[in-house]
């Protein structure tokens, strides 16, 4: 567990161990919440998040020892994202730059930089992303329209293909894949999302 945000502000703490059993192993290098993660080569790395406004930033975290230490940044901020890892790279879905919703789907460079491998319809915030195989999939969102129903599945060519729409409009919702099913967990309703945007 990465940072975070308990109302009163960002964590910088790294947690692990048995859901049950979590424990402080480490701490990151500045508080952060409204981020992403992905295991990638033995490390995991945090991508974007903030504190007041959005940032460009990686981390990179060992999970064994619990150091973390900067990785290079993203060219722009973005927080809000989705990350998934596949075939040793990590891949970054949507977000928030600050100034606008998200649009890219970018596969980030361990060296540095990120490349744009697709986009989404629109920009989208807070979707539910996963990979299934080799193959993106965004589930709900919240857009400038409102939060979606759309499930989008990406293969690593980057073509966006929607699949399936979900019973509700829905944003804020984890989405993680097991035996080769999706299950998006959690999230909030539509109406709920209506007033973030105000």
């Amino acid at each position: 567990v990465l940072g975070g945000y308990t109302g009163a502000g960002s964590l910088d703490t790294i947690l692990a161990g048995p859901p049950s059993h979590l424990r402080a192993v480490g701490r990151l290098p500045q508080p952060t919440h409204d981020a992403a993660a992905a295991a990638v080569g033995g490390k995991v790395y945090l991508f974007g998040g903030g504190e007041s406004v959005s940032m460009p930033s990686v981390v990179r975290v060992d999970p064994r020892t619990g150091a973390a230490a900067e990785a290079p940044a993203l060219g722009e901020p973005l927080s809000d994202l989705g990350a998934v890892a596949i075939g040793g790279q990590a891949y970054l879905v949507g977000g928030y730059t600050g100034t606008q919703f998200a649009s890219a789907i970018l596969r980030y460079h361990l060296r540095g930089a990120a490349a744009t491998v697709g986009r989404l319809p629109t920009g989208t915030r807070y979707a539910g992303v996963a990979a299934l195989g080799p193959t993106i999939y965004v589930a709900g969102g919240l857009t400038t329209a409102g939060a979606t129903s759309a499930v989008y599945a990406v293969p690593l060519d980057g073509t966006v293909r929607r699949v399936a729409t979900l019973p509700a409009p829905e944003d804020h919702a984890a989405l993680a894949s097991l035996g080769g099913m999706l299950y998006l967990v959690g999230g909030r309703a539509a109406s709920e999302s209506a007033l973030e945007r105000a």
